[in-house]
């Protein structure tokens, strides 16, 4: 009945090339795992960009004929789980590089169940990004001659405590400044001279989280 109900799913639209400027949200549907199809479990969700749906059993007044209900929930951009991290990333991510070079400030946030594939994707985007800021920086040196320096800092929140996984996980205290921002007194700041070196510090960060 899943498979029927998929089957009837309209294709999905082209990508949007997201606005830098406001909030927007992406959803990336992971595989079935192969011990989840092992286990009998069936895919229940089906991607059409901008919308996902949702096949929920269901049974009718007389409880016991069977039937799906499609839900949908929409949003800027959805990506099934055949395509790339990079897919995501040029509709997604990198429209914001341009808005960071001109003094914007971009967060990334991932959210998602453990094993939901948050670190598999943020490791593509991240080293997309990371290609694209220091090409961005060549190319604004070129043109106007600004030079930019990149730093890396790394940290965690775990059992409600902060951590600095650039500096052998030392405990950090989070405080507010006089102006009212958020500051994190002594994280440790390293700077990235090349692609390599900025990759290398995300995955030692990346090394030193709790698991």
């Amino acid at each position: 009945m899943v498979e029927h109900e998929r089957s009837k799913v309209t294709l999905p639209q082209q990508h949007a090339i997201l606005d830098p400027s406001r909030i927007n949200i992406c959803v990336r549907k992971r595989p079935l795992f192969q011990k989840e199809a092992q286990k009998g479990q069936i895919d229940w969700v089906s991607c059409t960009n901008p919308a996902i749906l949702v096949h929920k059993w269901k049974y009718k007044v007389d409880g016991i004929t069977k039937y799906v209900d499609n839900l949908g929930f929409e949003f800027d951009n959805t990506f099934s789980e055949s395509e790339t991290s990079a897919s995501l990333y040029y509709c997604s991510i990198q429209p914001q590089i341009d808005f960071l070079f001109d003094g914007g400030i971009v967060t990334c946030f991932a959210y998602g169940q453990t094993g939901s594939g948050k670190t598999f994707t943020m490791e593509g985007v991240q080293k997309l990004a990371v290609s694209d800021f220091f090409a961005g920086a060549q190319i604004m040196r070129e043109e106007t001659g600004q030079n930019f320096t990149f730093t890396v800092s790394y940290y965690e929140i775990y059992n409600g405590k902060i951590f600095d996984l650039l500096d052998n996980h030392k405990q950090k205290k989070v405080q507010e400044d006089k102006n009212g921002w958020i500051q994190i007194p002594g994280l440790k700041e390293v700077q990235a001279r090349s692609e390599e070196e900025m990759i290398q510090l995300i995955e030692y960060g990346l090394s030193e989280r709790k698991t």
